[in-house]
């Protein structure tokens, strides 16, 4: 079975894997990898996204906003044919400043927040005391904006007790546009070699009756894998991958951002896989 894609859907563009912290559940251990990345021009990715013209770029990592430029290169770029550019961030090194330039370059720019947590879990989890309160800031800065703000809850055996109250602390903001996804570890990386418990996350689906003001999203509620929704995955090095989830395994790779325009090929694992996440079954995770 040969899967070609001449359009996507979403792309999740690692422009680093360089991060102010070191979480213990990180699958791309990012903080510590050494492997140099590459620098894209505005024509670089002019070229690569208007050939694809997915609806959405994420600049994720790492922590995308240590290569602040790259992001204004992708919010440009999606820009020119009307896709959005979704920032993900810790919020360590968010800036007000920054969040109204990107709405101000990008017109569909919306944001995404990690928050594992109550206080001291997350500033645990993240081995940083100020992890916390940056998060609420910067959950506070990109809701002001108007604009779609998801916090991501990666949920742990450990964590999940601590949905309620972290409802309870979104709700506070009283903004619509805040939305709680929830998602369950991907056991690579550091989250491998740490005590990370996991949940079944068939759980989560008792929390939906929970929330005033911020709408509420598990795993399950989303649709099927990648390879049914034409999403692919860039690294700090311009290659591409099915998933976001093996873009550190070599096996995967389908192309370069560089100079693949004639449409990417499926990998043949994910080309024959019909069910809701490749990646789930990969590693694993309940649910």
């Amino acid at each position: 079975m040969t899967t070609i894609i001449r359009k996507l859907q979403e792309v999740p563009h690692m422009v680093t894997y360089a991060c102010p912290l070191k979480c213990d559940h990180c699958y791309l251990s990012a903080g510590e990898r050494k492997t140099p990345i590459r620098r894209f021009t505005q024509d670089q990715a002019d070229a690569f996204y208007d050939t694809y013209r997915p609806t959405v770029v994420s600049a994720t990592g790492g922590d995308s906003l240590v290569e602040p430029e790259l992001v204004r290169i992708l919010a440009r770029s999606t820009e020119k044919f009307g896709g959005a550019l979704e920032l993900v961030t810790s919020g360590m090194l968010l800036k007000n400043d920054f969040v109204r330039e990107l709405t101000d370059i990008n017109r569909g720019a919306f944001f995404q927040v990690s928050l594992d947590g109550l206080k001291d879990y997350h500033n645990g989890l993240r081995r940083d005391v100020n992890a916390f309160d940056a998060a609420m800031n910067a959950i506070d800065l990109c809701s002001a904006t108007g604009r779609t703000t998801k916090v991501r809850m990666t949920v742990t055996a450990d964590n999940v007790g601590q949905i309620p109250e972290i409802i309870s602390q979104l709700d506070r903001f009283s903004r619509s546009n805040i939305r709680l996804l929830m998602r369950p570890v991907i056991n690579a990386g550091r989250a491998s070699r740490n005590s990370i418990g996991f949940v079944d996350t068939s759980s989560l689906s008792g929390f939906g009756g929970l929330p005033q003001h911020i709408w509420l999203e598990t795993v399950n509620s989303v649709g099927p894998c990648g390879n049914c929704i034409d999403t692919v995955a860039i690294d700090p090095q311009g290659d591409i991958y099915d998933c976001v989830y093996f873009t550190f395994n070599p096996e995967y790779k389908i192309g370069s951002m560089y100079t693949t325009f004639n449409g990417l090929k499926r990998h043949r694992q994910f080309a024959e896989y019909m069910g809701r996440c490749y990646a789930r079954e990969h590693y694993g995770v309940n649910g």
